[in-house]
Order: structure tokens, then C-alpha cells, then sequence
């Protein structure tokens, strides 16, 4: 494909640069299709495709694009590569660099560096984050039984007809549950559960504050050891399952997961 297009064209305007994306896109979704059969046969992977887990997303498509059209040495026109984010500039560049067609500029070399530190940083806060969920899920737990961590709309009268499923927002707190049901009223009837929590850097820190909501009850409200065993099993053989279907990773998946700016 690359030898056709080099042979035909000097410069490769957008028709040709969307041409190649579309065969890079096709290739990934062919291989999304070749496993649909493995994937149904287990609920876990299946279901969480339909998430921001998906390692068959097709936002990578284009920073392979512009990785390959640079390995490949082709010139891309000043219509397109004015078009360009600076992570697509910056994959296209990596790809005339792996193909020994151009050197780093100063520039370029602290974008990708700041990239990767900030990355590292986040990782880290994330781990943290994680570690001190697994503490605090072990703690609520053990206390699960005891009457002072008891919430009282967990014991409402089972008269409840209707379940409100939110995102509990750090600035909103409680009134979060208004910004999604501004006719929310309070009633025995209702109850509020939290689902996610928005704008929290820690998410234990999110947790924390639901803990002090007495009528708004979160996953921690439930939570038993066996719960939390058989949920870090699942995660980390979701992690195993990742990592197990490496011949799907490409450039632009490694790109897309240092750089800053979106795909």
C-alpha cells in the first residue's frame, strides 16, 4: 500500500492520509471481529468493552496513521499537517525518526519527556489511590456489621420503588443527585446510589465523603471480604487478558497512552 502510494504521490494530501486511515481502521476491526467468539465467552471481557477499557478503541487509528505515513518517509502537505494535534505532529516525527529520516528537535524531545513524567506521576497517585481503596474496602468490611456504620437508607422500609443511580461530583457533593434529577424529592420511596465519582484526583477521597451521606449509599456500602477477593481476582485477570492480546498493540496505542493531549 505504502510502495503504490509513494509511487503515485510526492505529497500526500487529506484523501490520501483519510485512505490510509481507513485500512489501518479496517485492520483493527478485523482483528476485533477474529475474537468476537473468545470475547463472548466471557461476560467480564465482553462487558467491559462497552467501557473506557476498550482495547480494540479506535482512537489510536490515527496516530498510526501518522506514525507510518513518517516511517514510510512520505511528506505530508501543509493543508493536512496544519490540521494536526500536537501528538499526531509528534507520531509522525517519531516515525521519520525510527525510519532514520530525521533527528528529534530539542522541542520535541521535552514534549515526549514532560509527556512521560506526567504519566509516571499520574500512575503513581493512581496506585495510591488503589492501595488505599483496597485498605478501606478491608476496613468497611470488618465493620460492615456494626450499628455505627450502618446507613439509614440501607434499612429503609421495602417500599422503595425507585433507585437513582448517580455520579457524585466533588463540587457538588450531596446536591449532586439534583444536577441529574432536579425533581428529585427524598422520599422512603426513593434512594440514591453513587456510581462514580467526578473531579476527585483520589477516589478514596470521593468515597470518604459519600461514607458521611446518610441517605446516599455507594458500592462500600455492601462490601464484604469475599466481594472485595473475588473483584480484585476479576480485575487482574482483566489486566492478564490485556496484556495476552499484545499482537493487537500497536504505535499508536503506545503513543496514546504517554501522550498529553487526547487522541
Amino acid at each position: 500500500m505504502f510502495r503504490k502510494i509513494s509511487n503515485n504521490y510526492e505529497i500526500l494530501k487529506i484523501k490520501q492520509v483519510k485512505y490510509i486511515y481507513k485500512v489501518i481502521e479496517r485492520r483493527k476491526k478485523w482483528i476485533q471481529y477474529s475474537m468476537e467468539p473468545e470475547l463472548k465467552k466471557n461476560r467480564k471481557i465482553f462487558l467491559t468493552r462497552f467501557f473506557e477499557r476498550d482495547i480494540f478503541a479506535l482512537e489510536s487509528c490515527n496516530l498510526d496513521t501518522l506514525y507510518l505515513i513518517g516511517k514510510k518517509n512520505l511528506t505530508l502537505s501543509n493543508d493536512v499537517f496544519n490540521c494536526l494535534n500536537p501528538n499526531q505532529i509528534l507520531a509522525y516525527k517519531l516515525g521519520k525518526f525510527f525510519g532514520k529520516k530525521i533527528y528529534f528537535h530539542l522541542k520535541d524531545l521535552i514534549y515526549l519527556l514532560r509527556s512521560i513524567l506526567i504519566w509516571v506521576a499520574k500512575f503513581i497517585i493512581s496506585f495510591i489511590d488503589f492501595i488505599s481503596i483496597v485498605f478501606y474496602s478491608i476496613f468497611r468490611s470488618i465493620n460492615l456489621s456494626k450499628k455505627k456504620y450502618r446507613k439509614k437508607a440501607i434499612y429503609k422500609n421495602k417500599s422503595i420503588k425507585e433507585i437513582y443511580t448517580i455520579f457524585y461530583w466533588d463540587e457538588k457533593k450531596a446536591n449532586s443527585i439534583y444536577y441529574y434529577y432536579p425533581k428529585y424529592r427524598g422520599t422512603n420511596k426513593q434512594i440514591t446510589f453513587v456510581n462514580m465519582f467526578n473531579n476527585y484526583k483520589f477516589i478514596i477521597k470521593g468515597i470518604q465523603d459519600v461514607s458521611k451521606e446518610k441517605e446516599i449509599i455507594d458500592p462500600f456500602d455492601f462490601i464484604t471480604l469475599s466481594i472485595l477477593k473475588k473483584s480484585l481476582k476479576d480485575l487482574f485477570f482483566l489486566y492478564y487478558f490485556d496484556l495476552s492480546t499484545s499482537k493487537t498493540i500497536t504505535y499508536g496505542d503506545i503513543l496514546g497512552i504517554f501522550l498529553l493531549t487526547e487522541c
